[in-house]
């Protein structure tokens, strides 16, 4: 299931997620969480949990308001089965129907 991942509440499973992905040190990805403002992470939860994330960052690029696509990734075992093109579509909807003018990665 697509949704809006609460960041507390799945704080684990995203430092996990994230570090399995990407290789980056709990400090790292511990800071982002907790100094990044205005950051919304989406993600698939399946019955055993996160499977696949990304977060959408606020920004803006010559006057237009953008969501930057940032900490893109998916557990070993649900690659290649669709999770994260449905999260970027999910994205576009959010950003579409909250009036952003682009999402980019």
């Amino acid at each position: 299931m697509n949704c809006v991942v609460d960041t507390v509440r799945y704080r684990e499973d995203i430092i996990f997620l994230w570090h399995e992905s990407f290789g980056d040190n709990r400090e790292y990805i511990e800071f982002f969480l907790d100094n990044c403002e205005d950051k919304l992470c989406l993600g698939y939860i399946g019955k055993n949990g996160l499977a696949s994330m990304l977060f959408l960052l606020n920004g803006s690029v010559n006057g237009c308001s953008c969501k930057y696509i940032y900490a893109a990734c998916t557990s070993k075992g649900f690659r290649g089965q669709g999770l994260m093109g449905g999260l970027i579509e999910y994205s576009k909807q959010i950003c579409s129907d909250n009036n952003f003018d682009f999402i980019f990665l």
